[in-house]
């Protein structure tokens, strides 16, 4: 912030003396008015997610490391390859359920290797998926739910050119 501009609004978030923080600011008759929005949590975060991945390599050894990667490449396939497809209005029930696949897929294999036992546990996860999908597409159709929950929903849609299915059921696929 300038040296010369002081004038911080902070009603809700608790800091201390040298606490980072991220602020957002806008003009008023006064100057520019900055508001506190949330305490920078980098350090305590990147040191939660270290202490979970050494835990899980010390106590699941080789199989603990092969989960993380699994866990890694999962995150990585839904960012670069499932949110992507759905921001281009491709319909989320048929395109999630085919990415659920992929990265029980990736998971399984990765993590348990390829055999008799995980290609059963694979089969039995899609099953379970694909009858959880119907069980969903009943109860939103029986509710009449639209995806339109609050103001962000609203937004997201919006901001997408309306390509977001909201509702996500199965009629979206044709």
């Amino acid at each position: 912030f300038p040296s010369h501009d002081k004038r911080i609004l902070n009603d809700r978030v608790p800091l201390k003396v040298g606490d980072g923080f991220y602020a957002t600011w806008q003009e008023t008759p006064e100057g520019k008015m900055y508001t506190v929005k949330e305490a920078d949590r980098r350090m305590v975060i990147l040191f939660s997610v270290f202490l979970f991945a050494a835990v899980t390599i010390i106590i699941g050894g080789w199989v603990g490391l092969r989960a993380l990667l699994s866990l890694v490449a999962s995150v990585l396939v839904i960012i670069y390859a499932l949110l992507p497809q759905l921001a281009h209005g491709a319909p989320p029930i048929l395109t999630s359920t085919l990415f659920a696949a992929l990265i029980l897929a990736i998971a399984m294999g990765v993590t348990h290797g390829l055999n008799r036992t995980t290609y059963a546990a694979f089969g039995a996860s899609v099953i379970t998926i694909l009858f959880a999908i119907l069980l969903g597409e009943f109860f939103v159709t029986a509710a009449r739910l639209s995806g339109f929950t609050d103001d962000a929903s609203t937004i997201l849609n919006s901001s997408t050119g309306g390509t977001l299915h909201m509702e996500g059921t199965y009629r979206d696929w044709e």
